[in-house]
């Protein structure tokens, strides 16, 4: 049985501003602040340089049940 590597992307910034805002009650300086000193770092050092061994990338994209 061959095993295969899978990346997922991440939310976009405008959808995880608006979730962290509208859902976990936060304001915006606060969520643009967590993203660029946590969140994007860690994605720029951990997640981005494994897809490169990923068989299946799965882009994120935003499906609105309307």
């Amino acid at each position: 049985m061959a095993s295969q590597q899978l990346a997922v992307t991440l939310l976009s910034s405008t959808h995880r501003i608006q979730r962290d805002v509208a859902v976990r009650g936060r304001d915006v300086a606060g969520v643009i602040e967590q993203y660029t000193k946590f969140v994007k770092p860690a994605f720029d050092q951990y997640v981005a340089p494994s897809r490169k061994f990923a068989d299946i990338i799965i882009p994120w994209h935003r499906c609105d049940a309307a």
